[in-house]
């Protein structure tokens, strides 16, 4: 039975609660920042905290966040919803579950946040089996290239995914 069926069908109310608070927590926040730019670094990992805490319900605490503390300076920023964005390609290409945890690193090397994570293997193959067109990595570094600045990086190692975003310095 699917995690949102056994939702539907009542069996757990308690975590039908919790994961509808969470997801509007979520909503809320994508809502008011949609129209914005930039986020600083502390807006956006508050906001990663909580979309792995939705995540981890839908794929049983599958998902380790290990992240920095990254309250930096208030002008000091990324792109809008472009964590969002990672972490949703990360989730994609390994396919979390129990026993085969998916570990996000997200931590600041210089003037990049770096975002990290382990590629999980299955029966010999890797996460690129998954049908995907770039189109959320282009979407990002168009963005950044439309703001002026270096465009993200995007590492491929055998057993890890490295996203550099670069840190954007906007007055507040």
């Amino acid at each position: 039975m699917s995690w949102f069926a056994m939702f539907a069908e009542g069996e757990d109310p308690k975590m039908a609660e919790d994961y509808v608070v969470k997801l509007s927590h979520i909503y809320r926040y994508i809502l008011q920042h949609i129209d914005k730019e930039y986020i600083t670094l502390a807006d956006g990992t508050d906001f990663i905290k909580s979309y792995i805490g939705l995540l981890n319900m839908r794929y049983d605490n599958a998902i380790v966040l290990h992240a920095d503390d990254l309250h930096g300076d208030r002008d000091e920023c990324i792109l809008s919803l472009s964590l969002q964005l990672i972490i949703e390609n990360a989730v994609k290409h390994n396919c979390p579950q129990s026993g085969t945890e998916l570990h996000v690193s997200l931590g600041r090397q210089g003037d990049m946040l770096v975002i990290k994570n382990n590629r999980i293997y299955t029966n010999q193959t890797n996460d690129q089996s998954i049908e995907s067109y770039g189109i959320g990595i282009s979407n990002l570094k168009q963005r950044y290239r439309l703001e002026g600045e270096a465009e993200p990086e995007f590492i491929t190692h055998k057993d890890s995914f490295e996203v550099r975003l670069p840190i954007i310095k906007r007055k507040q």
